[in-house]
């Protein structure tokens, strides 16, 4: 916008917020007018607040693209931080690296036998802890007789001693 390229400049800004769009919530906002976007966005609940900062960002530089408006400089230095709030207050919360653990059983030895609803490679552990994941099953078990840890993998068994107290690392 300094060398007096205003509209590729708010045209650039706002296709850069469209693609994001795109990839983050499927909708084809290059494609589309400006309260199309708005109105495919409504789907996805994001806050009032949120809409309305979309919806001023996305008219603002439709008058500078089509209707030839001239923005004050102030608006001008205003564009690429309100395009980076919208992406930073719109990108997915980052999940904990836990899974989701359902207690499904308990075994004869007192152990239990929970599922997980994705593989985080987190361990199993507990004496005797089995964990059913996407990627197999999960057994860590305690021989009491030679005090060691037994690990369980997809049907391949082996015996450790990396046992700490009653928790067994598997």
């Amino acid at each position: 916008w300094q060398k007096g390229e205003i509209k590729a400049f708010y045209s650039e800004a706002t296709e850069i917020v469209r693609r994001y769009f795109e990839g983050r919530y499927g909708v084809m906002a290059l494609e589309m007018t400006t309260d199309e976007v708005l109105d495919q966005l409504v789907e996805f609940k994001l806050s009032r607040e949120m809409m309305d900062e979309i919806r001023a960002f996305l008219a603002d530089a439709d008058l500078v693209k089509f209707a030839k408006v001239i923005p004050s400089i102030s608006d001008n230095e205003h564009v690429i931080p309100v395009a980076l709030e919208i992406v930073e207050k719109t990108r997915p919360v980052a999940q904990p690296n836990v899974p989701h653990v359902q207690v499904v059983d308990v075994a004869p030895t007192g152990a239990a036998v929970v599922e997980t609803d994705n593989s985080t490679g987190r361990q199993a552990k507990g004496p005797g802890a089995t964990t059913t994941a996407g990627s197999g099953t999960k057994t860590a078990g305690a021989d009491s007789s030679a005090g060691r840890g037994t690990k369980t993998v997809n049907g391949d068994s082996s015996t450790g001693s990396g046992m700490k107290g009653a928790d067994a690392d598997v």
